[in-house]
């Protein structure tokens, strides 16, 4: 199991830390436990951190990435940020961050991919939810 995720219930905040391992498999696998933990309520945000030495995804595990995003946003009410690890994750990042939007669920605005960990946690945790 390469991902994991910690929940802060005091904060509502989920962090999800990617480390090495066949991404689309990995982060199938952690949504489908997020989504089965009953800790997780509709007032949670979501933090995504990918590992640093992680390959860019290919364009239909891009698609993938961003199918998993719209389920979370569909149990998740509150801002969902991917920090892009590194320069070559940037273009990815926010194109799952784009698709996974999915406007019909909300503010298309709750999903953004940023460059660093900390701007993106603050953004997280600067939301109304």
């Amino acid at each position: 199991m390469a991902y994991i995720h910690t929940v802060d219930a005091t904060a509502r905040l989920i962090t999800v830390s990617g480390h090495r391992g066949r991404i689309l498999e990995e982060a199938t696998e952690s949504t489908n436990r997020l989504l089965a933990d009953p800790r997780v309520t509709s007032r949670f945000r979501i933090l995504i951190l990918g590992d640093t030495s992680a390959p860019a995804p290919t364009p239909e595990e891009t698609v993938q990435l961003s199918a998993l995003v719209k389920l979370l946003r569909k149990r998740v009410s509150g801002r969902i940020a991917i920090v892009a690890s590194n320069f070559a994750l940037t273009k990815p990042a926010n194109l799952i961050a784009v698709l996974g939007a999915q406007p019909t669920l909300g503010n298309i605005e709750d999903v953004r991919a940023f460059a660093s960990k900390e701007e993106a946690r603050a953004w997280v945790l600067n939301s109304a939810n």
